[in-house]
């Protein structure tokens, strides 16, 4: 009898402690359980189903014309030429149309080729890959998200450029200057492989 009376006073008491874990359950509901990242610290599981937000941060193309800004050109090159294997760009558009397709156009620097030159590339944003992957008659190019904007990696169609020009363009600068940037526009014109980078405008 003792043992018995022990029992349902046992259980009595886990009556409040049971039903205080059966609300606070229902308070936090079916949270999502944190996994274990790479670098092994825990993160909460949150799947939106929006594309990844680099994916939204393109100007569109309806404000073509406040969305140019500046951009810088870099031709690879040896490490000797490498001082003299940037130039700026004035103007690099960035823009997505109504479908959500991304377009990249500007003109190649002139002391790099000598002569007035525009590029376009049109495509989408590959989101397994995290890549605007584009292309067009001028070549294609991979624009990636970096930490200050874009780089773009471009392959571009064979094209001659200007020697003459550029000679004429390079004058002013010193000579040493002068030889080396046009080793690089040499090389481009045999190679026409190039990174764009730039910080497009906002919405």
């Amino acid at each position: 009898m003792i043992r018995t009376m022990t029992k349902v006073w046992a259980l009595a008491a886990l009556v409040p402690f049971l039903a205080a874990c059966g609300e606070d359950r229902e308070t936090r509901g079916d949270a999502p359980s944190p996994e274990i990242t790479d670098a092994g610290e825990r993160s909460e599981v949150a799947d939106t189903g929006k594309a990844p937000p680099v994916a939204l941060t393109v100007a569109t193309c309806a404000a073509r014309g406040d969305v140019a800004v500046p951009g810088t050109y870099t031709v690879p090159v040896s490490p000797e030429l490498e001082p003299y294997s940037s130039f700026a760009v004035d103007r690099v558009t960035f823009c997505a149309d109504d479908s959500g397709e991304v377009g990249l156009d500007y003109d190649l620097p002139e002391l790099l080729v000598g002569k007035s030159l525009k590029v376009s590339f049109r495509g989408p944003f590959d989101s397994v890959a995290g890549v605007y992957r584009l292309t067009g008659r001028d070549g294609d190019a991979d624009c990636t998200p970096v930490s200050e904007g874009f780089r773009c990696d471009e392959r571009l169609a064979p094209f001659d450029i200007d020697g003459a020009a550029v000679d004429r363009k390079l004058a002013d600068l010193p000579a040493d200057e002068a030889a080396a940037r046009r080793d690089v526009a040499t090389h481009f014109g045999q190679d026409p492989i190039g990174v764009l980078t730039f910080t497009p405008a906002s919405r």
